[in-house]
Parts: structure tokens; sequence; C-alpha cells
């Protein structure tokens, strides 16, 4: 996985550099990332503002409280340039 080659721009947010995309729906697109600093790896899933309401806002702060095997842990929230809302998830 390509996380940045030599004499290649590479995308943060954060901590993290941004990899290839994994997924995307009609609201969010999930990339998958590298913490510069711990080597890693996590998905971030990159929210346009605009759409996020009082639902997605409930369900971060659960996703922020709650320790379940079989749920993927929200790591970190980061907010960038006003515009988009990303959430960090872990496996672990």
């Amino acid at each position: 996985m390509d996380f940045g080659a030599p004499n290649t721009r590479v995308r943060l947010v954060g901590d993290y550099i941004i990899g290839p995309r994994i997924g995307s729906g009609s609201f969010a697109v999930v990339w998958r990332s590298r913490h510069r600093v711990l080597g890693t790896e996590f998905a971030i899933k990159e929210i346009d503002k605009k759409h996020l309401n009082d639902n997605l806002k409930k369900e971060i702060s659960i996703l922020r409280n709650i320790s379940h095997p079989n749920i993927i842990r929200l790591y970190e929230a980061i907010e960038v340039c006003g515009f988009t809302f990303n959430l960090i998830f872990s496996k672990d």
C-alpha cells in the first residue's frame, strides 16, 4: 500500500497520512491511512459538514463511549478547515 512514494504529494489530516480510498457513500468518503509517528493503520471517514446532522452527532457521541469487540472503535475526531469532519477508526 502506497502512503506517499518519494517525490509525490502526501495528503495529511492531523497526524495521519491519507492513503487510498476504500469506500464512499452519499455523504462521506472512507480512506485508508497511517499515523505518522505510530505507523498504525486507521480508517478515516471524511464527512462534508453540511451533512453533519443531529443523528450523526449522536452516533459519534455513542461511538466515543462504547467499547465492544464487534464494533469498530472511534479513535479520534478532527475538524478540518471548518468544511469537513474526519472520524478516525481503529480495528482495536
